[in-house]
């Protein structure tokens, strides 16, 4: 009985364990033939959002091909190319017929650098990097370099592969956005981001990135939603109310529902800790 007792502790534990991460994050996602290209972006000290890394997911059965690290590059998230959607493009580099991917690196008057991602048709991934380069030097004539990276003295040439289904929804209240994150079409964690929040340079306070204040995993829920549940086409899923009268408002994730009744998980707001906190499974009767 107390070896039964001790798993149930241990495994509560890993259920309402929440990773905390006070650096600035975004996901912006661009649309292709074939392919929706994620780039995750991370605040690096003051400055605004940079790029983190790119993720390649197939559009057709949702998963993901490759997550390639972007450590090298200058793009931020308020950049000019960022607002125009230029800053990433599908292009053929050598002629071969196949399309490759082109990301900003450094633009200007004169100038501009992309890496290129080519695409291997035999392992179906980005694979080999190059810098392609754009100058007119002054002169008004434009000259092309393209120099391939050797991947044994490139640091970012690690590339992960994952042949999981991968899926992201975003909910919008009034302060957070909250992100849902889907593995094998089933919920794998929570990622709560604070809207509203400025950081100061020079003693000027400046609107920053939206912030993450917590990541909450759901991977260990028996009851785990499905990509394809009838809440998700109306986002009743997840909602924000104040479930004690204290002034604040929680988080309140739908688990299981019926014609009678709906299962909610609360994760109810820390104001000291300025976190979520699971608390309770909450019943609610259905009106009719």
């Amino acid at each position: 009985m107390k070896i039964i007792l001790g798993l149930m502790i241990l495994l509560n534990l890993f259920t309402t364990a929440q990773a905390k991460d006070k650096e600035n994050r975004h996901l912006t996602q661009v649309s292709f033939d074939e392919y929706l290209v994620q780039i995750n972006w991370v605040q690096n000290g003051v400055v605004p959002a940079t790029t983190s890394s790119m993720t390649i997911i197939d559009k057709k059965s949702h998963r993901v091909i490759q997550t390639i690290p972007l450590g090298d590059n200058s793009l931020w998230i308020d950049s000019e190319v960022v607002a125009s959607g230029s800053y990433l493009k599908m292009k053929d580099l050598d002629e071969d017929g196949h399309k490759d991917l082109w990301l900003y690196t450094n633009w200007g008057t004169g100038v501009h650098d992309h890496n290129v991602y080519r695409f291997n048709p035999k392992t179906k991934t980005f694979a080999d990097r190059y810098k392609h380069n754009e100058n007119d030097y002054g002169k008004g004539e434009w000259k092309t370099t393209v120099e391939k990276i050797d991947p044994k003295n490139d640091p970012l040439s690690v590339q992960t592969t994952d042949n999981k289904i991968r899926h992201l929804t975003q909910i919008n209240f009034d302060e957070y956005l909250v992100q849902i994150n889907w593995v094998n079409e089933c919920t794998s964690s929570m990622t709560i981001i604070k809207k509203k929040s400025h950081f100061v340079y020079d003693g000027i306070s400046t609107p920053a990135p939206n912030r993450v204040i917590q990541t909450i995993p759901l991977e260990e829920d028996t009851d785990n939603l499905h990509i394809d549940s009838g809440v998700l086409a109306n986002g009743s899923y997840l909602k924000m109310k104040d479930l004690d009268e204290d002034g604040y408002k929680d988080l309140w994730l739908l688990t299981s529902w019926g014609s009678e009744v709906w299962h909610h998980k609360i994760y109810r707001f820390n104001p000291k800790k300025a976190t979520f906190v699971y608390l309770k499974e909450v019943v609610e009767k259905v009106k009719h």
